[in-house]
């Protein structure tokens, strides 16, 4: 597949990446072709809801928002919830995406007993998705697989500090106490840790919601495109 891609990009005046890490990867299988990191951008209506939110309500959610793919790693989402939820009672889950592994993840929730907690909201999208996310608190991904991580963009945009796992482009997304915090890849202990971590600082909360937005901002479609037409 490598042989085939690199065939192909090196016809190219330029070959774009999301991250840092795909250049890396697309240099360690032999491209020799001219790159540059271009991320896709984030639509405006992410900021616009953000700034709307008013995260008054007495639960605490966490987000996931993705493809439910067994390559995401969401069951360790949810067994960290379920470690957590039993000393916070205000705490809840929401999934929003859909794909092969939601029966699994519904099953595995059911087990452990935060069926009733958690929320399988489906597959959204445009304004729908912008204003479910900002109604939830800290963002949570456990995937290995981003090439950027748009959703946890997005999800810091509408002012949602993030949780992700310390692999490929996760860590440039998330900067450890800066907008959200990293933890150790498939470590369900370490994932719960940083998430009680938030949980139990409410000004450290408002630090990374603020530190987010200004992160994502640099991600907005116009200064992306900004940078195709340099």
């Amino acid at each position: 597949a490598w042989v085939f891609g690199n065939s192909f990009y090196s016809k190219c005046d330029l070959v774009t990446a999301p991250s840092n890490a795909m250049l890396n990867a697309l240099k360690k299988h032999g491209l020799k072709a001219r790159m540059k990191k271009i991320p896709y951008g984030i639509n405006e209506e992410f900021f616009k809801t953000g700034k709307k939110a008013r995260k008054n309500s007495r639960l605490f959610k966490l987000a996931f928002v993705g493809r439910l793919s067994f390559e995401k790693n969401i069951e360790v989402l949810v067994k960290a919830f379920a470690v957590l939820e039993k000393e916070f009672p205000e705490l809840r889950l929401v999934i929003i995406g859909d794909g092969p592994a939601r029966k699994m993840l519904e099953v595995l929730a059911q087990e452990l007993g935060v069926k009733e907690k958690t929320e399988f909201a489906g597959m959204l999208s445009g304004k729908e998705l912008a204003e479910r996310i900002a109604s939830c608190d800290l963002f949570v991904t456990a995937s290995t697989i981003e090439t950027q991580g748009l959703s946890t963009f997005e999800a810091m945009a509408a002012g949602l500090p993030a949780i992700a796992a310390d692999f490929l482009a996760n860590p440039e997304a998330v900067k450890n106490g800066y907008n959200g915090f990293l933890f150790k890849p498939f470590s369900v202990e370490d994932c719960a840790g940083k998430i009680e971590k938030v949980l139990k600082g409410k000004r450290l909360y408002s630090k990374l919601s603020k530190n987010a937005v200004k992160l994502a901002e640099g991600f907005k479609w116009k200064k992306v495109a900004r940078e195709f037409e340099k």
